[in-house]
């Protein structure tokens, strides 16, 4: 009973150590909100005509937050925990192969919504020309590479970390509803206004990455590529408005179309572990 209160303990300070940290930096180094807007218009400044606004006003959060990971991942190797964070970052095999697995996994949802969002006429598609592949290949490629380090970092606190210490103290379930709450709630002081149906969302993903991080054999990197499929596929669907044009109100719509879908899924990866349970407790 002990050992596992001090598990609980551990893992939720891993969870949250790292949020903490780029809160209490960001007041640091934007001690007014005037700093932060210099700050964001310089870096327009440079790269406006190559990437979109919002792409570069998250450059220097997904920086600190990068450093906030490292800090705390270090800190918990070296102090606390050091051979089961080793056994989860670098044990893991194939992580190119996994990561673009799982990007394809969470972009074919996006092409499910897509479709039926253009069928149902949610979403009117843009249309692409030969200077606008470039410049939408350009950005997503650019996207990738600035959320790489942080979606990485993410999967390792609330799926590598979170969910494989949870497990043996709550069971499977309860670890990844858990993970997936923690994951949503963290991710409010990020909003510019409060929303519950994007935090739905947040909470929805963090329920199918955690089932698909334990059926593919608890590797992270499946799920860092969920984690970029979906960060750079709704933005450059939605934030930076390269691909589709929408209302306020069909926006709301698309996404309780992709909320819906998701549930669908969701309940098919559950059966299916479900499954996978019954039949390795047959054959022990």
């Amino acid at each position: 009973m002990k050992n596992s209160v001090k598990t609980f303990i551990k893992v939720n300070a891993f969870l949250i150590l790292p949020f903490l940290l780029t809160f209490f930096l960001q007041r640091l180094l934007y001690p007014s909100i005037i700093n932060r807007h210099a700050l964001n218009e310089q870096l327009i400044n440079i790269f406006g005509d190559i990437l979109p606004r919002s792409l570069i006003q998250s450059i220097p959060n997904r920086l600190l937050f990068f450093l906030c990971i490292s800090i705390t991942y270090f800190m918990f190797s070296y102090f606390i925990d050091r051979k089961k964070l080793s056994q989860t970052l670098f044990v893991a095999p194939k992580p190119v192969i996994h990561m673009i697995k799982g990007m394809l996994f969470q972009s074919s949802i996006y092409l499910i919504t897509f479709i039926s969002a253009l069928i149902i006429g949610l979403i009117t598609f843009k249309g692409i020309t030969e200077k606008s592949l470039i410049s939408i290949s350009i950005s997503i490629l650019i996207d990738l590479i600035i959320k790489l380090p942080t979606d990485l970092g993410e999967e390792l606190i609330f799926r590598g970390y979170g969910i494989s210490n949870l497990t043996s103290i709550i069971g499977s379930h309860s670890a990844v509803f858990y993970s997936a709450l923690i994951f949503a709630l963290i991710h409010i002081p990020g909003m510019p206004s409060y929303d519950f149906r994007l935090n739905l969302s947040q909470f929805l993903f963090g329920i199918l990455a955690g089932y698909m991080f334990i059926i593919v054999g608890k590797n992270i990197y499946f799920t860092t590529g969920m984690h970029l499929g979906a960060n750079v596929l709704s933005n450059h669907f939605f934030y930076y408005g390269s691909i589709i044009k929408y209302s306020e109100h069909t926006k709301y719509g698309f996404i309780f179309l992709n909320q819906v879908i998701l549930m669908v899924i969701i309940l098919g990866v559950v059966l299916y572990y479900r499954k996978l349970i019954h039949a390795t407790n047959r054959s022990t």
